[in-house]
């Protein structure tokens, strides 16, 4: 390090100098030399764990999430317990980033503690939380991530859909319960969607049933989740035939029935001659 100002960090990451970059996590005069020494020790090695794990209980918020995701990077189980502690910080950027690093170790022990977090008031740790349990991929998750189903941000809603189409299978039997919830149609269309993603036949039947149900962002999801079934390859011979036979169902036009839409410039003629035909969903030729 330099005897008269801070460390130059970009230099000993350039250097592969992990010892003064040590030191420069610990440069108390300068936040940002803490963050970009973080940062170049989530790059060189495990040999880093322990200089990094203590830097979660560095004083400022930014060095603290730095070091998060430097851990995250590093994929040491060392880190695991304190990154856990983490997704508790006063700040939720730490937790974000708390969250995300334990994703990326995909370490069963976080699966709890990581649930509870689903309970967050802050919408970010939400997000970055149920991205973290799709990575653990861990059926324990299944009902804590449906019961996020309508949160009153859409992309945790998104979050929990992907996660619960990389939890796959174990996740399915729970998802079909969803999609019978006759009380929340924001449900049916998030679990229908999740469905699509993990592509099991099972969830033919359901599916086919709920497109013809009242909701049509409901049967437009079902029915998006149809074709994504349709294409993974999944199907046997009778499936794919049960599932051709409502095509029609799902390509053909959808006229709205609304009284604004009836009232709007996209109106047609057809409205008041149509019920509800189709969904208008491309399916593969």
């Amino acid at each position: 390090m330099s005897l008269f100002g801070p460390p130059n960090v970009a230099k000993l990451a350039a250097k592969g100098d992990l010892k003064g970059l040590i030191a420069s996590l610990c440069y108390q005069k300068d936040v940002r030399v803490r963050v970009d020494s973080a940062q170049a020790l989530g790059k060189l090695g495990t040999s880093a764990v322990e200089p990094l794990i203590a830097a979660l209980g560095d004083a400022e918020r930014e060095v603290r999430a730095a070091a998060a995701k430097a851990l995250g990077s590093l994929g040491d189980p060392r880190a695991v317990e304190f990154l856990i502690a983490a997704l508790k910080d006063e700040n939720s950027w730490v937790c974000v980033c708390a969250a995300s690093a334990l994703g990326e170790l995909c370490d069963a022990h976080a699966l709890l503690p990581l649930i509870a977090a689903l309970g967050s008031s802050d919408a970010s740790v939400r997000l970055a939380v149920g991205g973290a349990l799709g990575k653990i991929g861990d059926a324990r998750a299944v009902e804590p991530l449906i019961a996020v189903f309508g949160d009153k941000d859409w992309r945790v809603d998104a979050a929990a859909v992907t996660a619960l189409g990389q939890i796959g299978t174990p996740a399915v039997e729970s998802l079909i319960v969803a999609l019978k919830d006759k009380n929340e149609a924001v449900h049916r269309a998030a679990a229908a969607e999740a469905l699509g993603k993990i592509g099991d036949p099972q969830a033919l039947e359901p599916l086919i049933a709920t497109i013809e149900g009242e909701s049509w962002d409901v049967r437009r999801a079902a029915a998006a989740a149809m074709v994504a079934i349709y294409e993974s390859g999944k199907l046997n011979e009778t499936e794919k035939a049960r599932l051709l036979a409502q095509r029609g169902a799902i390509t053909r036009s959808h006229y709205d029935q609304r009284e604004d839409y009836k009232n709007s410039s996209d109106c047609t003629d057809h409205v008041d001659s149509h019920a509800d035909e189709g969904i208008g969903v491309a399916f593969p030729m």
